[in-house]
């Protein structure tokens, strides 16, 4: 299929979830970020030990933390940690550490290139730059061995919300792309002197999309950072927006963008990076700080909706309470004892979220359908209607659309209906993936839950058929065809269109599951013409959760059980 991006909206179902109690071993990260000034006047070992944290970032910059535990101070900070049982880690603004700005009068190709076509010195790199790569790589393992991480992740992240290059390779990659490039030759020389080694892509302002033409390595995790967001409303608000100017971002859209990137990165290992105790951020980033305008309602709805999606690890930025901030706020800490009780009370779903059966398949005897599109059997009177196709990309443009299935011992039948007044059809068609650019209905079939095997049936309003295999993300085969057995017929109403089929039940067999259902989701594609342009709407029985329109991800998927 072939979408363009449209308006999202949130589908408030996804905040229902089973959960079940687990014990605190069960959450790996309890955490708190602080910068070395922080960590230097105030006793965060102590802090977290006594508040239920168990996992300290040090923060900004490479050298600069790499400086600050070589100091008497750095030094007490780790030991301390190392007493408490706290584990520490290392969240870095890493790119023009890892590449020295110096080196740009030597080399500026190695450096960014700007849109006006311009190498300047400041802010990231050029990923293409196989030099640039092997000196960011190289000083990327140097301070990952100067700073080992208690935990086994690491974190070497781009320059803080600063632009990427726009060189003719690197220009076709987002940031998010990008940075994986990056990440993903880091984490295998990480991985050389350290087995265990993790490597975090940080999702956050301009990174915040994800990845699609570039696949993480293994080991590579999600840190998802919603800077942008307001925290005086819960993230399950999604009417809420940012409150930073223009640059707020509605809490539906970093919702789906955290489903687009799950889509990518395993949940289990993925880490929140939140700003529920972020001080720093509430003051502008100037000091004197303020007082901390501390939700605990917020935090704990959040931490519910983030568990929702079966993320276990989470932490905030702390930065700004320090030895002044404790002065002039009169050491008022409750709400460090509060985050943790939060954290340690929290419930988390027992198992990965289930696949739900969308659509329940009645047997009926052998030769009862004739497919002529015309719904006059009586067996169709007692097929369940599934009619939840919805446009949750767009939800103005929600045309009547519903599937109904039967089976008998040798083929599964499927009747859709399409209300549509304005039916678009390519003119002069001439193949069949000629479908793409036109009105349809749509199938996928799956022989496993990650879309390593899939099959596509895309069809008409005049009965033809785009028929192809695929595997996750988007690689197709367009010259696999459907074999014998499967048929289809199309009518054009004034009102709409109907598409009735049947496909060999040996041919759904194969992807049959453990439990007897079969993985599978149905979609339409809905187009109409304004200016001479076509405007494409996209309806499915299952939202995908994706930020942009996108049923080729595993979260589209259903089940089918038959009866």
């Amino acid at each position: 299929m072939k979408m363009k991006n449209v308006s999202i909206v949130f589908i408030s179902a996804l905040l229902v979830f089973n959960i079940a109690a687990v014990s605190a071993e069960d959450i790996p990260m309890r955490g708190v970020i602080l910068d070395v000034n922080d960590l230097s006047t105030v006793d965060w070992a102590k802090l977290a030990h006594e508040n239920g944290i168990n996992t300290i970032g040090t923060h900004i910059f490479p050298k600069q933390v790499a400086d600050f535990v070589q100091t008497e101070k750095g030094k007490k900070f780790l030991a301390d940690c190392k007493k408490y049982g706290i584990k520490v880690e290392h969240q870095l603004h890493a790119m023009s550490d890892l590449l020295p700005r110096e080196l740009f009068e030597q080399d500026p190709s190695m450096f960014r290139m700007t849109k006006d076509g311009e190498r300047v010195q400041k802010h990231n790199f050029c990923v293409h730059s196989e030099k640039a790569l092997g000196i960011v790589v190289k000083n990327a393992v140097d301070y990952a061995k100067m700073l080992p991480p208690d935990n086994h992740r690491y974190y070497f992240w781009l320059d803080d919300g600063a632009p990427v290059c726009e060189c003719p390779a690197c220009s076709k990659y987002s940031p998010s792309e990008q940075a994986l490039i990056v990440e993903n030759r880091i984490i295998k020389e990480l991985r050389k002197f350290n087995p265990k080694a993790q490597l975090a892509h940080l999702a956050y302002h301009t990174s915040m999309s994800a990845p699609r033409k570039v696949k993480p390595e293994p080991g590579i995790f999600l840190e998802f950072a919603p800077i942008h967001r307001t925290w005086d409303k819960p993230l399950s608000d999604t009417s809420a927006k940012g409150t930073r100017g223009k640059s707020g971002v509605y809490h539906k859209d970093y919702l789906r963008h955290l489903q687009d990137n799950l889509t990518v990165f395993p949940a289990e290992t993925a880490v929140v990076l939140e700003y529920w105790l972020d001080v720093s951020l509430f003051s502008n980033w100037k000091k004197p700080a303020v007082k901390l305008p501390w939700n605990k309602a917020v935090c704990e709805d959040d931490l519910k909706t983030y568990a929702s999606f079966g993320i276990r690890n989470f932490t905030t930025f702390a930065v700004y309470v320090d030895d002044n901030y404790l002065k002039n706020h009169n050491s008022d800490l409750q709400f460090l004892k509060e985050y943790g009780e939060l954290l340690n009370n929290l419930t988390l779903p027992a198992v990965k979220t289930q696949i739900p059966v969308l659509y329940t398949v009645k047997t009926i005897p052998p030769g009862l359908i004739t497919l002529d599109a015309v719904r006059k059997e009586s067996a169709w009177n007692d097929a369940e209607k599934l009619t939840t196709f919805v446009n949750p990309w767009n939800p103005s443009v929600q045309p009547a659309t519903s599937l109904q299935m039967l089976k008998d011992d040798k083929f599964l039948y499927f009747f859709f209906e399409a209300k549509d007044d304005e039916i678009v059809l390519v003119e002069n068609f001439s193949k069949e993936d000629d479908v793409i650019d036109e009105d349809r209905v749509e199938f996928m079939f799956a022989k496993d839950a990650e879309l390593k095997e899939y099959y596509s049936f895309e069809m008409d309003p005049k009965g033809r058929t785009l028929d192809y295999t695929g595997s996750y993300y988007r690689q197709f085969d367009f010259d696999w065809n459907m074999s014998a057995g499967y048929a289809i017929h199309s009518e054009i109403q004034s009102d709409g269109y109907t598409v009735e089929g049947k496909m060999p039940l040996g041919f759904l067999n194969k992807m049959m599951q453990d439990d007897g259902t079969i993985l599978f989701s149905a979609f339409r594609a809905e187009f109409s013409k304004k200016d001479g342009k076509i405007v494409e709407n996209w309806l499915t029985v299952k939202d995908s959760l994706t930020f942009d329109p996108d049923f080729h991800v595993p979260s589209s998927l259903g089940k089918l059980k038959f009866d």
